[in-house]
């Protein structure tokens, strides 16, 4: 009983704390009611599921920031990757290299010479000559300070490194006008950027001028100007006359058509420090005394017997000769082929006709590449240049030639080679008349007897053509000049051939290395790459 009672009283209790009354609502009391109760628990579990999503979605990105990690991870692992990155790292190393080799190039002055004629560098010749210079020789550049060319300067300076007994000094013809006219006499206007080489030990000089050294022609039916350079070999041509007193003396013959000595020509000679004079033997009683060479060049008309014995006695004397004849001499000359003969030498009929294609040029098979002999008269060019000539005409060697005469064959033909004799004729090739080869078309004669030699150089067809001697890719000129010194006895002789500033030579070829050559180019190199082409297709496709 008292519990009962006591339960209401704690009811009654709880009511007065709590305030309800009857009448009073569950949300007016404070209470949710059952919808705003259910709407709270979904509030709640809408809640929970944001916050999964949130969770998700959280986790998704970080798979994706961990993929993308991953994937430029295994692209700087990659084949691709390493090879542009080596590329890169090889073209940072090259370009620092270029900037500090050109930097160190820069400062040491070093230079290359990239012509293909060797315009900048002296040849080996010259470097060769001045460090056999005895003497003290000095060259003087002829110029005002600031006005130099490379050209010219660079060359010159060259000279002063090679020997110490040849120096280079600038003067300034401004400044000492008469400077020249103290070694050389009439020479008061001097052209700037002359150069005078003076032999300090004896006192001879020699002025080479600008022009001579540079050189400008025009052609006035092409309106176009041709611009050579003879820096080199004028200079050398200078100190081979200061340093050489007994200089060549030749007389070139005259009166029977021979052709006679061009302005090239006589410009080669000169510049081989070569006095050279007319001589009409038809005229004259003897050869000069101070003759060192006789030079016929193809004579047309046939001499006289007086002729022909003056010019056997200066050679039994001692005389020396370089003789160039043409096939007129079998036919229309017989008393001038006296003077071969009674020497050794026949002249076969006709001209010669090259049958093997690699001793001739292009399409030519009289225009002849022989093969050169080894001897001090193919110095220079036997295995560097080809010597070219038009029109050969074949040397033979008697049967009764005098012991005392030793034959020398300079250039021969091959044993294709045959003697054309009807020069009317209207095929080129081999014909019954024809006389086969091999042949000599240059052959040097040499005799000593009683103590006396004599010596005599035979060249045939048009060697010694403007053409030929003028250019590098040919060693006519070359073969000339030997020819010249070995007849005076010049020692320690050098020739530097002209460079055309205007154009390149071409390159020589005979027939033969053109049809060669055309098929490397037209088939060889073009299978080659079709091949290597293939050949990588594969690899590829196996890997």
């Amino acid at each position: 009983m008292s519990d009962h009672k006591s339960n209401e009283n704690q009811e009654e209790t709880m009511k007065d704390s709590i305030n309800i009354t009857p009448d009073e609502t569950k949300e007016e009391a404070g209470f949710m009611s059952d919808e705003s109760y259910e709407t709270a628990e979904q509030a709640d579990l809408n809640e929970d599921t944001t916050d999964s999503e949130d969770t998700e979605g959280k986790k998704e990105k970080k798979h994706r920031v961990s993929s993308a990690k991953k994937s430029i991870s295994s692209s700087f692992a990659s084949k691709k990757f390493k090879g542009g990155a080596y590329a890169t790292l090889v073209s940072v190393v090259v370009i620092a290299l270029v900037m500090i080799v050109n930097l160190i190039v820069s400062e040491m002055d070093i230079k290359l010479d990239l012509t293909g004629s060797g315009l900048y560098t002296l040849k080996e010749d010259t470097i060769n000559y001045v460090e056999n210079i005895k003497d003290d020789v000095t060259l003087y550049y002829l110029v005002e300070t600031g006005a130099e060319t490379s050209e010219i300067a660079g060359l010159v300076d060259k000279y002063d490194t090679i020997s110490s007994n040849v120096s280079v000094v600038r003067k300034d013809p401004v400044l000492y006008p008469k400077f020249v006219s103290q070694y050389i006499e009439g020479t008061e206007s001097v052209a700037s950027e002359s150069v005078l080489v003076v032999n300090e030990t004896t006192g001879r000089a020699k002025l080479v001028a600008y022009d001579d050294m540079i050189t400008t022609s025009y052609d006035y039916t092409t309106y176009e100007s041709t611009t050579t350079s003879d820096i080199e070999g004028q200079i050398d041509s200078a100190l081979q006359y200061v340093t050489n007193e007994d200089l060549p003396v030749m007389y070139s013959v005259t009166g029977h058509g021979e052709i006679t000595v061009s302005t090239t020509l006589a410009s080669t000679f000169a510049k081989e420090n070569v006095t050279q004079n007319e001589l009409e033997t038809l005229t004259a009683e003897a050869i000069p005394d101070d003759c060192d060479i006789l030079f016929i060049n193809t004579p047309q008309n046939d001499y006289t017997e007086d002729e022909i014995t003056m010019i056997k006695d200066y050679l039994i004397a001692g005389g020396d000769a370089i003789i160039v004849l043409n096939n007129s001499v079998t036919g229309e000359l017989p008393i001038f082929a006296t003077l071969l003969s009674y020497y050794g030498v026949d002249i076969v009929p006709g001209i010669v006709v090259e049958g093997d294609s690699n001793y001739y040029r292009g399409t030519y098979p009289v225009e002849l590449l022989p093969s050169i002999t080894t001897h001090e008269l193919t110095s220079g060019v036997k295995g560097k240049k080809y010597v070219d000539v038009v029109y050969g005409v074949g040397l033979s060697v008697r049967d009764d030639i005098r012991s005392t005469i030793t034959t020398t064959s300079l250039l021969t033909t091959s044993d294709k080679a045959y003697s054309k004799v009807d020069l009317n004729s209207s095929t080129a090739s081999k014909e019954e008349a024809d006389i086969d080869g091999p042949f000599s078309i240059a052959m040097l004669l040499e005799e000593s007897y009683n103590n006396v030699e004599t010596k005599i150089a035979v060249y045939s067809g048009y060697i010694f053509d403007d053409s030929f001697i003028t250019t590098t890719t040919y060693g006519n000129g070359t073969l000339l000049m030997n020819t010249i010194n070995y007849m005076a006895g010049v020692e320690n002789t050098l020739s530097i051939p002209t460079t055309d500033l205007s154009t390149q030579d071409y390159v020589s070829m005979t027939s033969a290395q053109i049809i060669v050559n055309g098929a490397i180019c037209l088939a060889v190199l073009p299978l080659l790459t079709i091949l290597s082409g293939v050949l990588v297709v594969i690899i590829r496709r196996r890997k």
